[in-house]
């Protein structure tokens, strides 16, 4: 995040003051997707036409994100700017784009068109409520036990009289956070796996030195053996890691036809026990090409295939 140009503000404040909740739960619908669109390059414009340059983010958020999920009919959308206190920067061409400023509080603003069905979200690039929006949406949008949980909490609280709409979406907060945990919990790494890599096979690892190394710019951290020709080199570039092998050390390591486009590459992933992988990916049906074996580098790895038929390599150090 950017410097802000001046402190936030330190209060909210809610122009027009609290609102009934009117609106009731209407099965998914379509066109909720293509109104984002239509704003989403709304906003665009908006800010492509003020007199500083904004980069910002614009994300579908909310209920009418998630495909299958009953909502009110209201589209939430996210912008991230680079600085919420700048609001000269995106709020003036907002206004004129014809939204109108609903609330202002610490690191949020509020603003929305005057049929009240699209609200814009805007925060600063980066914080933790951008985050949790796009997390809370992705997870609802693959998990459909979850999803049902929730339609079915709403649809409970919507069977009540709300006097403000921000009591029926605090109502909301225990199921969200709970799902969110959830969410977050799916997206942890696989215990045990530390660092991966992409492998391709090549004919002539000296011509490759030259593409990646010599015309690319990619920098050689690792080969082996290190004296003579290499049968194996690996590259970082920024913070992508890439190798060159030999097809001549994949089928005498591996045994496998490494040609290049059949398949060509391998995805290598490391663990601290390759054996232990392997038996736990075959019980979930992976299907397993060469068994944990001593490669001879150093290495014990072994071979699967991902579910479009890649290989992937499991590698893990020999101790001792």
């Amino acid at each position: 995040m950017t410097s802000p140009r001046r402190p936030d503000v330190t209060t909210a404040e809610i122009i027009g003051g609290p609102e009934a909740l009117e609106l009731s739960l209407h099965s998914y619908d379509p066109r909720w997707a293509a109104n984002f669109q239509e704003h989403r390059r709304r906003i665009l414009d908006a800010l492509a036409g003020a007199d500083v340059d904004v980069d910002v983010d614009v994300e579908h958020i909310g209920s009418t994100a998630v495909p299958g999920l009953a909502a009110k009919p209201i589209v939430d959308i996210v912008v991230a700017v680079p600085d919420i206190t700048a609001e000269e920067d995106y709020l003036p061409g907002l206004l004129v784009a014809g939204y109108e400023l609903r609330v202002r509080e610490p690191g949020h603003r509020l603003v929305r068109t005057p049929a009240r069905d699209v609200h814009v979200h805007i925060y600063e690039r980066g914080v933790a409520a951008v985050h949790d929006y796009l997390l809370l949406r992705d997870h609802l949008r693959a998990d459909a036990g979850d999803r049902e949980l929730y339609e079915s909490v709403k649809r409970a609280l919507m069977s009540r009289r709300w006097d403000d709409m921000n009591d029926y979406a605090y109502a909301k907060t225990d199921v969200i956070q709970a799902i969110k945990t959830r969410a977050r919990a799916g997206r942890a790494r696989p215990p045990g796996y530390t660092d991966a890599l992409v492998n391709l096979y090549t004919r002539d690892i000296d011509a490759g030195l030259r593409f990646y190394r010599d015309l690319l710019g990619f920098t050689e951290t690792f080969r082996t053996p290190a004296d003579g020709r290499p049968e194996h080199v690996e590259f970082r570039l920024g913070g992508f890691t890439l190798a060159l092998g030999t097809v001549e050390a994949a089928r005498r390591v591996h045994e496998v036809d490494a040609t290049p486009g059949a398949p060509g590459m391998v995805i290598v992933v490391w663990t601290g026990d390759v054996d232990a992988a392997v038996a736990a990916l075959r019980a979930a049906g992976v299907p397993v090409l060469k068994e944990p074996h001593d490669a001879g580098n150093g290495n014990r790895n072994a071979l699967v295939r991902d579910p479009d038929g890649n290989l992937v390599e499991i590698v893990a150090k020999i101790s001792g």
